[in-house]
């Protein structure tokens, strides 16, 4: 390691004070968060262009940086230490407890009696749909539903009858019930 080196690392979740040491011995650090979901490999590599790379670290660090992520392609965001996981955390909710929400959709669907295939049939429109709503109209206007109707009688016998199947899964439908509240409210002030 020789003074003035660069070093850095692409965890979303850890701060690029992680490589302290690295910087006591004299390198300028970084951490580069590319935002997309990894699944896939191959396909992140070949659609590499206009991904969003968070960025945080010692000014030399990103001054170097900066510049080649723009060349590759990249979009980047400066983003503090202090922020990073709250961030990091959005980019969880956004990607890995989609999923999950997904996939609790989709056993629910079977539970209900609907084979796997069709079950994916009938959440893979509705989900990219309801997606393209959030993002064109904002997650407010966007909302649809018992809640955003104020069916609060359908909302207590889904949550009955999920906590009669699983528990866990009834947790979830309750914590997002509390959120979609809020969210119904702020459509109905018109807020964004």
């Amino acid at each position: 390691m020789q003074t003035g080196d660069l070093v850095f690392h692409c965890s979303g979740a850890l701060p690029s004070s992680a490589l302290a040491p690295l910087r006591a011995l004299g390198a300028h650090v970084a951490s580069v968060h590319p935002v997309r979901s990894f699944a896939d490999s191959d396909a992140v590599l070949s659609q590499f262009a206009q991904t969003f790379c968070c960025v945080e670290g010692d000014a030399p660090a990103l001054a170097l940086l900066v510049p080649l992520l723009q060349a590759i392609g990249a979009q980047t965001l400066t983003i503090t230490a202090e922020n990073k996981s709250l961030y990091h955390a959005a980019s969880v909710m956004a990607c890995n407890y989609l999923t999950s929400l997904m996939d609790i959709a989709l056993r629910t669907y079977q539970q209900a009696g609907i084979a796997p295939e069709q079950a994916q049939q009938l959440a893979a429109p509705l989900a990219r749909q309801t997606l393209d709503n959030v993002f064109r109209l904002g997650p407010a206007a966007a909302l649809t539903g018992p809640i955003a109707r104020g069916d609060m009688q359908t909302v207590a016998r889904q949550q009955q009858a999920l906590q009669e199947w699983d528990g866990a899964i009834a947790d979830v439908y309750r914590a997002f019930t509390v959120t979609t509240l809020a969210l119904a409210q702020r459509q109905r002030e018109g807020l964004a």
